[in-house]
Order: structure tokens, then sequence, then C-alpha cells
């Protein structure tokens, strides 16, 4: 019988939860099409730069995912940049980087074209 490695499950405890948002970015427009779980709003502050907002203050973020879908290929990549809370929200700030450019750069406008973020957020006073 083959080894199998053993792999202890991890399940989030009380006040933890999953935020998730989906939206389209539109070049240098705002982003359109925001899908998601306890997502508030989301805008593009700059050049390849967007901020997606959260309802719900979570001072204890456990993690952070960033995941682009283009509809050609490309060499570009999403980086988490900055993360906490504002009021009675909390926030995300990703950057679109465009290898070939060495730099920030927008993402077209697209149906194929989506960016989607998952955060794992626990509420420490829970």
């Amino acid at each position: 019988m083959a080894n199998y490695a053993k792999f202890h499950s991890w399940a989030p405890g009380p006040g933890t939860v999953l935020l998730s948002a989906r939206f389209w970015p539109n070049g240098s427009n705002a982003p359109t099409g925001l899908k998601g779980k306890h997502v508030v709003s989301v805008s593009r502050t700059g050049t390849g730069t967007f901020r997606v907002t959260f309802e719900g203050r979570f001072n204890d973020i456990l993690g952070i995912v960033a995941t682009p879908s283009f509809g050609t290929a490309t060499d570009a990549f999403l980086q988490v940049i900055n993360w906490g809370t504002s009021g009675d929200n909390t926030y995300v700030d990703i950057a679109n980087w465009d290898v070939s450019a060495a730099g920030v750069a927008d993402i077209a406008a697209n149906s194929r074209n989506s960016i989607s973020v998952l955060v794992l957020a626990k509420d420490t006073s829970v």
C-alpha cells in the first residue's frame, strides 16, 4: 500500500470570515460589474491601482489573494500593496504590474479581463 502524507485540516474559529470581490477593470476609467460577499466598493486609485472596500472592520487579516483573469496572454501580475481599516470598513489596495512595461499599468476594458480578491479575516473582538 502506498504511503500517503497526512495533512491536518485547519478550520477557522469563531469570528473568521471570507470576504470576496470580483470586478472588471475599465482602462483609465472606474471599474465595472462589482460582485462579491461583503464588498462595498471598488475604485481605481491611480494607473493600474485599485482599492477594494469590504463592510466590517477586521483588524486581523489572515490572508489575501488577488488573482487576475485576462482574455489574452499577458505578462502581468497583481500585487497586494496595502490593507487596513477605515471607519467601519476594511480595504485592500492592489496594483497590476506589467512586466514588459516594467511598471504599473492599467488593464484594458474587456469582458474577459477581471480581478478577483479573497480576504480571510478575523474579528478580533470575538
